[in-house]
């Protein structure tokens, strides 16, 4: 799969953040305010700020310019255990702004939280899973503690800031190979 099929389509982007949008025509303050809960209200520059974990990674980074160019503020967090800190200039590049990106890991609770107080985050999509089914097999503890005790922590950061949007990612190799994409949760297996 490329990347046309790796990016979040518009349509799913305003799906998972503006669930009461009813037209594309809306204006991106009407998103936010039916979107976005009024404890963290929108920054100085009118974007909804949008945290991608992981997102220095090949769908976090696509993903953040998709969000970029539709008028959200995305900020990355990431540990760049999977990832090179690279990125972020050729996102600065794609973009012509500065990228925000706090270096860390999902399991330090108290950094998330503070962060998403911190830059008013208002949703979470979280991509920072490890997903090498080989390597899992191999170091099963290594899978659980990244990808269950992050979720966890993840988790407990958005309640202790009072952020209530998640877009969990999930790798599409759960599903093996298909004859069609995107893939859905109906697809065969």
């Amino acid at each position: 799969a490329g990347p046309a099929n790796c990016c979040v389509p518009m349509a799913t982007m305003r799906a998972c953040f503006a669930p009461a949008l009813s037209t594309q025509t809306q204006t991106q303050a009407q998103i936010q305010r039916r979107a976005m809960p009024d404890n963290n209200p929108p920054d100085a520059t009118g974007r909804a700020n949008i945290l991608l974990t992981g997102g220095a990674g090949y769908l976090g980074s696509h993903t953040y310019v998709a969000l970029w160019q539709a008028g959200f503020q995305p900020f990355i967090l990431d540990d760049f255990s999977n990832s090179d800190p690279a990125i972020l200039q050729r996102l600065q590049q794609i973009t012509g702004a500065p990228t925000r990106c706090q270096r860390g890991s999902v399991a330090d609770t108290g950094l998330v939280a503070e962060f998403i107080k911190q830059q008013r985050i208002q949703a979470v999509m979280h991509f920072a899973g490890f997903k090498a089914v080989g390597e899992s097999v191999e170091q099963p503890l290594k899978y659980y503690s990244n990808n269950l005790g992050g979720m966890l922590s993840l988790l407990k950061a958005m309640e202790e800031s009072a952020c209530q949007t998640l877009v969990f990612s999930s790798s599409a190799t759960v599903y093996g190979e298909s004859s069609r994409l995107p893939i859905t949760e109906d697809c065969p297996r």
